[in-house]
């Protein structure tokens, strides 16, 4: 296993005998080796995402869509994506504090669109895995059918993917209204912005291919 600790703001590492550490251990000590600041943003990251995966929150019923978003943002691993995706493209992109509030608005609607894409397609895998190994009591009530439910009444599990398939498609266009607002205005870098993009654009068709095609929801997946 691999251990990862902090000490303010730097990320040590130990080795342990076993053959998925080694592998890790090289891998991220090549990483911030080569490329020290994303792949130190990668690690940022991280520990929210794992932190997220066993957060008490996700058994917390009644909770709104609102609140469920921001829960599941870190849940289905948005930050740790988006860093990622930076260091794939260009270690060196790197915007102007100008621009953060606009790239925050953009990687708002972006996540958006991952998550309901993804709850869409993988809540019936979801709720037949959690029926198969807990009781019924213990099923986690942290799913887009519960966010729905907490503020439409009487909604079904099916309408409720129909209505997440319908925002995705929404952030679509209300993601590139916002694109069109951002490259019209003066004084940014549209290169720089326009990689930016880019990059949150074929994150969110790739995340969107995979949910529709993979074999670990095909067979239940259909909204």
């Amino acid at each position: 296993m691999l251990w990862v600790h902090t000490s303010t703001s730097l990320y040590h590492f130990e080795r342990h005998e076993s053959v998925p550490s080694t592998l890790s251990y090289d891998i991220w000590t090549d990483l911030r080796t080569s490329d020290p600041v994303p792949s130190t943003k990668i690690l940022e990251a991280l520990g929210p995402f794992m932190k997220a995966q066993t957060d008490a929150f996700r058994m917390q019923e009644n909770i709104g869509l609102r609140a469920y978003l921001a829960w599941r943002n870190f849940d289905i691993g948005g930050p740790l994506i988006t860093a990622t995706g930076l260091y794939c493209i260009d270690t060196q992109l790197v915007l102007p504090p100008t621009d953060l509030a606009v790239t925050n608005q953009l990687h708002e609607m972006y996540m958006k669109h991952i998550i309901y894409g993804n709850d869409a397609w993988s809540y019936d895998k979801e709720l037949k895995t959690a029926q198969e190994t807990a009781a019924a009591e213990e099923v986690n009530p942290a799913t887009p059918v519960q966010a729905f439910s907490s503020i439409s009444a009487g909604i079904t599990a099916r309408s409720a993917k129909r209505l997440l398939v319908f925002l995705q498609r929404e952030m679509e266009v209300l993601f590139e209204e916002a694109v069109r607002g951002v490259l019209c205005q003066k004084g940014r870098d549209p290169l720089e912005m326009r990689r930016f993009i880019k990059m949150l654009e074929y994150q969110m068709s790739g995340s969107e291919l995979w949910a529709t095609e993979t074999l670990r929801y095909y067979d239940s997946a259909a909204v």
